[in-house]
């Protein structure tokens, strides 16, 4: 069964195709305010849309910013394979500072996992 649902989305977001019960952290569009709300444990079980963050990537030239093994780091796109492979996992920044704080969640993640 297909059916289509007409909602406004929210600058900054896409909708990734499914319509479902949330998970607890996952970005969904809240049909009564028409706003980006996060899931919690106390939400009903009510179908939702589910959306996620849209990936900003760079153009010809243009300066990212991307994490290594031990620091933030920038370079100019030049559709090498390098650039597609950041871009890929998620490792491609607009600015330094959203890097920085990837960091440092990645290196709490690792911190927590190896920790003893």
């Amino acid at each position: 069964m297909k059916f289509e649902i007409e909602a406004e989305i929210p600058e900054g977001y896409e909708p990734t195709g499914e319509y479902r019960i949330i998970g607890v952290d996952e970005p969904f569009l809240n049909s009564a305010t028409g706003i980006v709300s996060v899931g919690s444990e106390t939400l009903s079980m009510c179908k939702r849309i589910i959306l996620r963050k849209k990936r900003w990537i760079p153009v010809g030239g243009e300066v990212y910013f991307f994490i290594s093994s031990d620091a933030v780091w920038n370079c100019k796109y030049y559709d090498t394979d390098t650039d597609e492979d950041r871009i890929k996992i998620g490792n491609c920044f607009k600015t330094e500072e959203e890097a920085k704080a990837k960091f440092e969640k990645f290196l709490e993640v690792l911190k927590e996992e190896y920790s003893s």
